[in-house]
Order: structure tokens, then C-alpha cells, then sequence
């Protein structure tokens, strides 16, 4: 069984240096990374260790803010919308190359007004299910939920890759009634997973590993 796997990459508005000089003092003050979730999920932990590198490289002080909610897309508009100077930049995954086929609306094109910067990692996805869920494989996963039973899906927002591995289990798993509930991001959603507010959730791997370790929910 092929696993899926979310990226994780490190972008910023355009950026063009007016001249060698500027090059050679930058940074000359605070860099802001901006990460479309809240505080506590998988993104944001990738970028609080990039935050720290970068910080100690550079010798100026990086600081993370969460800026969740619109399927991720707040954070990466505040981005694109910046001076092009290099001192806010952006982690997101996956989804940002979904947002131009799902959101008609944005306010900004990925391609036009960011700068990629470099992949910081892989991750695979791993679904979760809630501890007391009648299902010990993936083969009674798909029996259960093709069995009458409505199951209560949580994604970490519209269009991002929870979601996206979500509707497309589903869909293999040719489940019959499905209530996808939305949270802000990742965290918020294992946690209501562990307390058997939800079934299932579609997560990347580093956040749910020790839960699954210490039987909180099934992996």
C-alpha cells in the first residue's frame, strides 16, 4: 500500500534585493514566519525548529505567528501581500497548490506572488480513528464505515491535505454517509479524536505518533 505524503515547504513574497549592499545587511531586524495553523500542529512544529536554525544562523531574533483559519489561505495572502524583503516568510504544505482549483476567489497567486524557498520535509499521513472505534485493520475500517453507520470525518480546514486524504479514503472506501467536520487545524482535531468526539482523522505522522504509541487512539 503506496503511503501519502505531505510536504512541508518554506516560501516568501517575490523578493528582489535593490543592490549588493542591501544583501549584505539583511537581517537587520525581525523575521516572521507565519504558519496557516494554530499553535501545537505539525507545521507549526517544523517551523518553530526552522525559526530556532535560521535565528542562531542569521543572528537575529525569528519569531513564528499563527494565522489560521480560510483553508490556510489568510496567512498565505498576509504573505503574498508583504514587502518582497525577505523578513516574513511562509511553512505550508500541500495545500497550497490546491487552494487555486478549490478557493475561485484568492486574493493572490501562489506562483506569481510567492518565491519558493526549499522543501523542508516529508510526512507521511496516517489515519486515526478514535480508541474505542470497532475496527482493528484497514479492512474493518472500510467494513465499518460501509455498514450504515455515519461517521464524523475531522479535517484541519477546507482544501488542506487532511481534508484531501479524507475525501479521497472515503471515496475508495466507497463509505455510504460521512459528516466532514472542519476544525483550524491539526491539533484541534487529534484532540477531539482522543476524546471520541470524531472517528476519523487524517493526520500527518510526528503529530499523532505518540498517541498512537500510548493507545490514546488507532492508527
Amino acid at each position: 500500500m503506496k503511503t501519502a505524503v505531505c510536504r512541508a515547504v518554506l516560501t516568501a513574497a517575490a523578493v528582489v534585493f535593490a543592490g549588493f549592499a542591501s544583501a549584505q545587511d539583511f537581517p537587520s531586524r525581525v523575521i516572521t514566519i507565519l504558519v496557516p495553523y494554530p499553535a501545537g500542529g505539525p507545521t507549526d512544529a517544523t517551523a518553530r525548529v526552522i525559526a530556532a536554525g535560521l535565528s542562531a544562523r542569521l543572528g537575529q531574533q525569528v519569531v513564528v505567528e499563527n494565522v489560521s483559519g480560510g483553508g490556510g489561505n489568510i496567512a498565505v495572502a498576509r504573505v503574498a501581500r508583504s514587502a518582497p524583503d525577505g523578513y516574513t516568510l511562509l511553512v505550508h504544505n500541500m495545500a497550497i497548490a490546491s487552494s487555486v482549483s478549490l478557493f475561485p476567489n484568492l486574493t493572490f497567486s501562489p506562483e506569481k506572488d510567492l518565491a519558493g524557498i526549499g522543501l523542508i520535509n516529508n510526512n507521511a499521513n496516517v489515519i486515526v480513528g478514535r480508541r474505542d472505534l470497532p475496527a482493528e485493520s484497514l479492512t474493518d475500517l472500510v467494513r465499518w464505515m460501509k455498514g450504515g453507520a455515519t461517521v464524523k470525518f475531522a479535517h484541519p480546514g477546507i482544501g488542506n491535505m487532511g481534508h484531501l486524504c479524507a475525501a479521497l479514503f472515503v471515496q475508495a472506501a466507497g463509505a455510504p454517509k460521512v459528516d466532514y467536520i472542519p476544525y483550524r487545524g491539526g491539533a484541534p482535531a487529534t484532540q477531539d479524536v482522543i476524546a471520541g468526539h470524531v472517528d476519523l482523522f487524517c493526520s500527518t505522522a510526528q503529530l499523532v505518533v505518540e498517541p498512537i504509541r500510548n493507545g490514546l487512539v488507532k492508527g
